[in-house]
């Protein structure tokens, strides 16, 4: 059976381990990965080193709420096939299209064009979404990551 094509961004996987809140400095969509700007603001972003996912929709000087525990796991949907090789793997993101009526950001993980043990990669792939409607190596599968680049933490990690 087909995945169905749903991005939907970042959802945490388990349990919440922490959010807090931050000031927008541009246009944020829930459950789309952020960084923390020189300037003291979060901005939207889907790669390089990485702050959290943001929970609610923020426009400028709006409060924007963050996961931003360097340990919280995530699900998100893979632009293609993701095998079971494939887990340990490092990545970023597709920017996607957001949803203006729902407010949900269109992230995926960028797994045809990014992909690879590189370090400074953004996240790292820990497993495919335990789920019967979830086929492996098949297009459009939901998988669990962790974000590899943190603001909060040391460089991350080389992928297996």
């Amino acid at each position: 059976m087909a995945n169905k094509s749903n991005p939907r961004g970042l959802v945490p996987h388990g349990r919440v381990l922490r959010v807090r809140p931050y000031t927008a400095g541009d246009t944020i969509y829930a459950r789309a990965a952020v960084t923390l700007s020189s300037d003291g603001f979060v901005d939207a972003a889907t790669s390089g080193k990485l702050l959290g996912v943001a929970l609610n929709y923020a426009t400028v000087g709006q409060t924007v709420f963050v996961y931003d525990d360097p340990q919280q796991l995530f699900e998100i949907e893979g632009d293609t096939a993701v095998a079971a090789a494939d887990i340990g793997l490092n990545c970023t993101l597709n920017a996607g299209t957001d949803s203006t009526t729902y407010k949900i950001s269109g992230q995926t993980a960028d797994i045809d064009g990014t992909m690879a043990d590189t370090a400074a990669l953004s996240f790292q792939i820990l497993g495919i979404v335990p789920q019967s409607d979830n086929t492996i190596n098949a297009a459009n599968n939901d998988i669990v990551v962790r974000i590899n680049a943190h603001q909060l933490q040391a460089v991350g990690q080389t992928g297996i």
